[in-house]
């Protein structure tokens, strides 16, 4: 295979390690495609990245191409076009994709395109006839190039029939309705946890709360001592924690009954 190592120390440095291969390119049957005369449209969100590594591929590869950069509600695009015209897209959010085809549609017929995803989560492939979605970091410019000639007639579709582009496109779908799901539900609980608490709910937590409470100011009743009195109770405030008034009174005078030896007193 070849290639080499290098090795090198620096005292109070550390070591650093080179390994160096020679990668070839693979040969695949898009090396061979001619893509000369192919324009396209290479659409930028505003704010995206610099597309050198894009354009200087596809100089290299021979297409003509326009590269815009665009609103992401696309109000300041426009094109002129007979139909079937290739668009690569690089929004910063996958829910522009749909604004811009739709917006694109409706200047050019049949339109065809190859969006670039920052989102790895998203189904990536041929989601249909006509559209192609691969991922953008990294950007492997053999999947590029063979999306590309699928989506221009250069080569045949990686799908072999409709069932299995509707199939692909279902499943998609599928991905995309959970993921929805999933971040409506997120927004649902961040308003419940952001929204003020209902006046009804303060009034149980603080009567929760009177439950609990010591107060230094106790209650004080003057009642004066007479014959009809049995017995005066003295406890601490954790005996009613166990007892009711009538259920001390009826323990203090069931022990007095049984008095110290079980006798009365």
């Amino acid at each position: 295979m070849g290639g080499t190592i290098d090795i090198k120390s620096s005292e109070g440095e550390g070591t650093s390690v080179a390994i160096i291969l020679p990668m070839p390119t693979a040969e695949g049957d898009e090396s061979s495609i001619d893509f000369s005369g192919l324009s396209v449209e290479l659409l930028t969100e505003e704010g995206g990245e610099p597309t050198w590594k894009i354009v200087r591929n596809l100089d290299l590869m021979g297409v003509k191409f326009r590269d815009v950069t665009v609103r992401g509600d696309m109000s300041d695009y426009s094109v002129d076009g007979d139909g079937g015209q290739i668009f690569i897209l690089r929004p910063h959010q996958l829910e522009t994709v749909r604004i811009w085809q739709e917006k694109i549609r409706t200047f050019v017929k049949a339109p065809k395109f190859l969006t670039l995803s920052r989102d790895r989560s998203k189904a990536l492939g041929q989601i249909s006839e006509t559209e192609f979605c691969i991922q953008l970091y990294p950007l492997l410019m053999t999947e590029f190039t063979r999306a590309l000639a699928i989506l221009s007639g250069k080569i045949e579709s990686l799908v072999d029939t409709e069932a299995q582009i509707a199939s692909t496109a279902s499943e998609n779908e599928d991905k995309e309705k959970r993921k929805s799901t999933k971040k409506k539900l997120k927004k649902d609980e961040e308003k419940k946890d952001e929204s003020p608490p209902k006046k009804e709910d303060i009034s149980k937590q603080i009567e929760e709360c009177k439950k609990h409470l010591v107060t230094s100011f106790p209650d004080i009743k003057k009642v004066a001592i007479k014959d009809t009195i049995d017995f005066v109770m003295i406890a601490c405030d954790g005996i009613w924690d166990c007892f009711t008034n009538e259920q001390a009174v009826k323990y203090v005078r069931s022990k007095r009954a049984k008095g110290p030896k079980g006798g009365p007193t």
